[in-house]
C-alpha cells in the first residue's frame, strides 16, 4: 500500500525526500499563508530539503484524501480555529467525529489547518504561533533535523572558562610548540 505522502502528492511533481532520506516528504499548504511561507523558507529551502508542495485551495484534497490525512490521529490539531466553521460549530468544544470532519473538510479547505507535513505514513500537523517567524522544533524533530543551539556570549564564556579550568587541573597549559624559525644548534661561526 502506498504512504500517505504518496497518495496525497500524486497529483503533483515526483517527491522529494527527507532530511535524513527515504519517505517522500509532501507539504499540505496555502500558498497566501503566511505560516505555510514560514515553514518553506525556514524548513525547506533553509536547508535545502526537497519535497513537493500542494496548495490544498487550488488543488483541494479529494475526501479519501481528508481521510488519510486524519485516520488514527487526534482530530483536534487538523481543526483550524480561524475558520467560521469551526467557531460555528464550537468545535473547541465539541470535536467533530472522523466522518463529520472529512466532509466538512472536503466542503471547506478553511476547515484544515495548514500546512501539514506528510512523510511516507506520518503525518505532522504544524501549529505555529500567530506572528511567529521560526518554525516550531517539533516539526524539525519530526523531519529527523537536529538543530545546533547557537550559545548565547554568556554560554560561551561559561564553555571557555571550563575549558580554562580543565586544562589548568589537567597539567597546566599546553607545551609550546617549538618555533621552527630557531635552529636546535647555533651555528659555528
Amino acid at each position: 500500500m502506498a504512504g500517505t505522502a504518496e497518495s496525497i502528492g500524486s497529483t503533483s511533481a515526483s517527491p522529494g525526500t527527507s532530511a535524513t532520506g527515504g519517505s517522500p516528504v509532501l507539504l499540505a499548504h496555502h500558498g497566501a499563508c503566511s505560516e505555510c511561507n514560514i515553514i518553506v523558507k525556514e524548513v525547506f529551502e533553509k536547508r535545502k530539503i526537497p519535497f513537493v508542495g500542494r496548495d490544498i485551495y487550488a488543488l483541494p484534497l479529494a475526501r479519501e484524501e481528508i481521510r488519510l490525512l486524519l485516520e488514527g490521529h487526534d482530530i483536534r490539531p487538523f481543526l483550524n480555529p480561524r475558520s467560521s466553521e469551526y467557531r460555528d460549530r464550537n468545535m473547541k468544544e465539541r470535536t467533530p467525529t472522523l466522518d463529520l470532519a472529512v466532509e466538512l473538510m472536503f466542503r471547506d479547505p478553511t476547515l484544515l489547518r495548514h500546512p501539514i507535513v506528510i512523510r511516507g505514513d506520518e503525518v505532522f500537523p504544524v501549529v505555529i504561533q500567530t506572528d511567529a517567524e521560526t518554525a516550531p522544533p517539533e516539526l524539525l524533530k519530526f523531519l529527523g533535523i537536529e538543530e545546533k543551539k547557537e550559545l548565547s556570549p554568556v554560554e560561551k564564556r561559561k564553555q571557555a572558562a571550563a575549558a580554562a579550568a580543565a586544562a589548568k587541573a589537567g597539567g597546566g597549559a599546553a607545551p609550546a610548540k617549538p618555533d621552527a624559525a630557531k635552529p636546535d644548534k647555533p651555528a659555528a661561526g
